[in-house]
Order: structure tokens, then C-alpha cells, then sequence
């Protein structure tokens, strides 16, 4: 692969620490979501699942502007 340079680097660079904060972010929801699930608010396990969908779908769709998902 090439080097990019100027603005451009710069740019690509602000994306791939964005996407490995909302990783980042992912894992933090995961394990507090599962406690939540497991022993605060057990009935309320179908609507904490979906909690966590449209933040992987932004982590997806930023990995492809990244090119780090094939």
C-alpha cells in the first residue's frame, strides 16, 4: 500500500482513532449491558440487546471507510 501524505493522512488517521474508540465503546456496553441484564434489571433483557445494534452497525460502516474491513 501507498503513503499518503498532508491533509488526507491526517484525516484517515482521525477516522481510525475514531473507529477504535467506538470498539472501544462497544466493549464498555457489552460488560455493563450484561450486568445490567444479569442483576439489576433481569426483565429487561430483550430491549438491552438491542441497545448495542446501531452502535456495530457505525462500527461496521467506519471500517469500511477505513478500509480495514474486507
Amino acid at each position: 500500500m501507498f503513503q499518503r501524505f498532508g491533509k488526507d493522512a491526517f484525516a484517515e488517521e482521525k477516522r481510525l482513532i475514531g473507529l477504535r474508540q467506538m470498539i472501544w465503546r462497544y466493549f464498555v456496553m457489552l460488560i455493563g449491558e450484561g450486568a445490567l441484564r444479569k442483576w439489576i434489571v433481569p426483565s429487561l433483557g430483550a430491549p438491552l440487546l438491542v441497545s448495542r445494534d446501531p452502535l456495530v452497525l457505525l462500527i461496521y460502516l467506519q471500517a469500511v471507510r477505513c478500509r480495514r474491513f474486507l
